[in-house]
């Protein structure tokens, strides 16, 4: 995600923490609410969907709600890609694993033709001396 797509994604998360702010600060603005509704079309009637829930959602508890949520998705919103990290961790264990195969094979190998030699050198120390 880059800066701008994140920034795009925080602006409403402030709006959230303002009208919280509004709530908490005035948490009787909303009592005497009366828009005059008069049916002027779907997008009227949307308008007032949009008030009644503001009016309906509007005091000090929801304005605490309201902060919590907005900071919870700055949060989320900023937090590094947590996939491409896993990723990263699952390729460095996948290279780690391969190292850890690696040495040990090495070693085992090694370790043969270490006994391999002083098994030789055993043998023809045991022809001098039956000589």
């Amino acid at each position: 995600m880059t800066i701008i797509e994140r920034i795009k994604c925080i602006i409403p998360s402030f709006i959230l923490i303002g009208i919280g702010i509004l709530e908490i600060k005035y948490p009787h603005l909303m009592d005497n609410f009366d828009d005059g509704y008069a049916g002027h079309g779907i997008s009227g009637f949307i308008m007032l969907l949009i008030e009644l829930f503001i009016k309906f959602t509007w005091g000090k508890i929801e304005g605490f709600i309201a902060i919590i949520i907005g900071v919870f998705f700055i949060v989320i919103f900023l937090l590094p890609d947590l996939e491409i990290k896993n990723e990263k961790i699952a390729e460095q264990a996948e290279t780690n694993t391969a190292k850890k195969s690696l040495t040990k094979s090495l070693s085992s190998a090694a370790f043969r033709a270490g006994k391999s030699y002083l098994q030789r050198k055993y043998d023809q120390k045991l022809k001098h001396e039956n000589k």
